[in-house]
């Protein structure tokens, strides 16, 4: 239901429309609506109320206009300064050079037919008095042009916000507002239509609920109990809403638009309101003397004149004179002409401040006493048709159930093959169920089985007598499906008529890897590792179990227990785990030393699907070893590089990879002597030590670079060393001079 306002009028004539005319003409009028809300569910008529002509006789106590503040004193119009008494020099004539003689007083002769813009100078007259004169002139343009329209627009702001601040206009408006509204004919009717309809509703889900209950007890025969207790209904809305005020403001720009003639279209009333002080809606350059100097220069004749005047000073004396009486001139308009506009401003932004309290009061006011009408017509004609609603209601549903059957699913207990409490992909699965038939009358139902986990959907009939339950012998079979991943937790919904039971399902195999693996032995050299594993039975069932070791960065050796073969743990009992230790040989050193060696650990047992004796993996876990390079306290990246050094020349990849392995080394080896007291790097300098990942790498070289057939595999690492050194975090220049000395001693 909605509610619109339109127009300066104030009294409201509702009528009915349908929705889609209410809305076209909602779209037509002005912005003022009423939003109807839904009350129980139930949509009533929309209510647009037109616009009548005010009673000749309507009797409004209209507030006296206040009477205008004087001129504010922050608008830079203040009194203007006493002429200094003080002897000065004898002003000099406005004069021009004249060649060959010398200077004499100018005399402008008038100029016959030809319109002067400003005031020229009598015959002999001084520059002071032209000063004076031109800021006359001045002040009177700035006054025309811009002092009347920024006093005005002050005024307007007062005005506006002394109307719309004082609580007290507007409250005839509210209780009239209240008074019209509520004897709305539209509130009523559409009042008791929300009673009407919520006591229907209420009613109606009432009765079910008695009925059913009733017939839910299926140790005694149901007995119709038509008792109805009216509840307690107090219906609380906005079927109504007020404007919002700047709603109203868009009203009174037009319905008040003679109000706004002489507001600059720069300011709107809505901008004034908003602003809270004087200084953001007056523009106090207007009598900057800066400004009124160069509207009096801007005229060629004025300019001219100006330019006659001789020397710095006179010129300085000139502005000087000019900027004092333009602020006696603008000071004696203040009380002359300027007052006048503010009045006139203020009045103007009173009067339209006035007219948006008032109607938006009237308007409030309406909003309140259409919902309280609607309130309360609601109130009362649920009161009057609840009683009979519950009486209707009940007996249609008690029939409902008295004569049809009405199912429900009681419980349900799902089976899987095997009987091991595991329902793994491709099993078939029994749904074994309970159902009770609450009707008075037998009939046959339709149970359906479903979800995504499954193959498809599973349906059976079932006849039921009446008021009984029942347990079918035969249960509802289905598959899970085979592209259902294990850990995998769904749900199944058995339906019966129209209820239904949701089951939760995990598609899963018996065994399962309990916990990470654990790295318990790494060797990067010999490439070798070995992990731990605890392998748990989580079915029903003893269950034969194995675990397999992979590489998928690399093929199976094929060796005993390593990557690719079955390692027999044997028969695990119902819930019962075990731990074992995996070893994978033959790993790539290189591989192991930059931390890209990967190790995937397969639990492998039986299958409930399929031939006997055949497996299927259960569950999978993976391993990633980490970096070597990175730990400190592992030396394997330097002996490995020594290990080729010595036995065999090595690949530009192997030579590549190791020397980036030793960068990365490096880089954690700086942060550590950065975060450590003292220098390490100079000591290992002066002692050959090993305190420090470089020192360890140049002295190990020298150590053994007697006995390296191919120690090509060092080459360019000192270099690659020393320009690391320009990207390493921090200042330390002590730390970085022995760090360069260190890398040098590589070549």
């Amino acid at each position: 239901m909605n509610v619109h306002t339109s127009g300066p009028r104030r009294y409201l004539r509702p009528m009915i429309l349908g929705p889609a005319l209410a809305l076209l003409i909602a779209s037509m009028l002005a912005p003022a609506t009423l939003t109807a809300q839904e009350a129980t569910g139930q949509e009533t008529a929309h209510v647009v109320p037109q616009p009548v002509p005010r009673r000749e006789n309507a009797a409004r106590p209209d507030r006296a206009r206040p009477q205008a503040p004087p001129l504010p004193a922050d608008l830079g119009l203040g009194t203007a300064p006493q002429r200094s008494q003080a002897p000065v020099e004898a002003p000099a004539a406005v004069s021009k050079p004249v060649r060959g003689a010398a200077s004499a007083p100018l005399v402008v002769a008038p100029r016959t037919g030809v319109r002067r813009a400003t005031p020229g100078p009598a015959p002999g007259q001084s520059a002071d008095d032209l000063a004076r004169r031109g800021a006359a002139w001045a002040a009177k343009r700035l006054i025309e042009r811009s002092g009347r329209t920024e006093v005005f627009r002050v005024g307007f702001h007062q005005g506006l916000h002394q109307a719309l601040e004082d609580p007290s206009l507007g409250m005839y408006d509210l209780r009239e507002g209240r008074r019209i509204g509520s004897r709305d004919p539209a509130a009523r009717t559409s009042g008791l239509e929300l009673g009407h309809a919520a006591a229907e509703d209420l009613a109606a889900r009432e009765a079910a609920a008695t009925a059913a209950a009733e017939f839910r007890q299926l140790e005694h025969q149901p007995r119709r109990r038509p008792s109805a207790v009216a509840p307690t209904f107090n219906p609380e809305g906005g079927w109504a809403e007020a404007p919002a005020l700047r709603d109203m403001f868009s009203w009174a720009d037009r319905s008040q638009a003679r109000l706004l003639a002489d507001l600059d279209r720069s300011h709107n009333p809505w901008d004034l309101w908003q602003a809270n002080d004087i200084g953001s809606v007056y523009d106090q350059h207007w009598t900057d003397p800066k400004r009124a100097f160069d509207l009096w220069l801007g005229d060629r004749r004025n300019a001219s004149l100006y330019r006659s005047i001789q020397g710095d000073a006179s010129r300085a004396r000139f502005k000087q004179l000019f900027a004092d009486e333009l602020g006696r001139q603008l000071t004696a308009a203040a009380d002359r002409v300027l007052r006048h506009a503010h009045t006139a401003g203020f009045n103007a932004g009173w009067d339209y401040g006035a007219a948006v309290a008032t109607e938006w009061s009237f308007r409030k006011g309406y909003t309140e006493g259409f919902n309280q009408a609607v309130a309360g017509a609601a109130g009362f004609a649920f009161d009057q048709e609840y009683a009979e609603a519950f009486q209707r209601a009940y007996h249609d549903t008690y029939l409902d159930w008295l004569e049809s059957p009405h199912p429900e699913v009681l419980d349900v207990t799902l089976d899987d093959a095997n009987d091991d409490g595991i329902f793994e992909p491709g099993e078939t699965l029994r749904a074994r169920y309970r159902l009770a038939n609450y009707g008075g009358a037998p009939g046959e139902v339709v149970v359906q089985l479903e979800g995504a986990a499954l193959e498809q959907p599973m349906t059976a009939m079932v006849a039921m007598p009446a008021r009984s339950e029942i347990v079918p012998e035969a249960p509802l079979k289905a598959v899970v499906s085979h592209r259902s991943h294990p850990g995998l937790t769904t749900e199944l919904r058995l339906a019966a008529g129209t209820g239904s039971l949701a089951l939760p399902l995990l598609v899963s195999y018996p065994l399962v890897l309990d916990s990470p693996s654990e790295l318990v032995e790494r060797d990067n050299l010999r490439g070798r590792a070995r992990l731990a594993v605890r392998i748990a039975n989580s079915s029903l069932r003893p269950v034969d179990a194995a675990l397999r070791l992979e590489r998928p960065t690399a093929e199976p050796t094929g060796a005993t227990g390593a990557p690719g073969k079955i390692v027999e743990v044997g028969r695990l009992e119902p819930g019962a785990s075990r731990q074992v230790e995996l070893v994978a040989e033959d790993l790539e050193t290189l591989e192991m030393l930059r931390g890209g060696t990967e190790l995937r650990v397969v639990a492998v047992g039986p299958s409930a699907v399929g031939r006997r004796g055949d497996t299927v993996v259960h569950d999978s876990a993976s391993y990633r070893l980490s970096c070597a390079a990175t730990d400190l306290s592992n030396r394997d990246v330097l002996l490995h590089m020594v290990r080729i050094a010595r036995t065999r020349a090595a690949t530009a990849a192997e030579r590549s990879g190791l020397h980036q392995l030793m960068l990365r080394r490096l880089e954690v080896d700086w942060q550590a002597v950065a975060d450590a007291s003292g220098n390490l790097y100079k000591e290992d300098a002066k002692d050959h030590g090993r305190r420090t990942a470089l020192g360890d790498l140049v002295r190990t070289y020298h150590e053994e670079r007697d006995r390296m057939t191919h120690p090509e595999i060092f080459n360019g690492l000192g270099a690659r060393i020393l320009a690391l050194e320009q990207d390493l975090p921090g200042v330390h220049p002590f730390l970085r001079k022995h760090f360069k000395r260190l890398a040098r001693q590589l070549d």
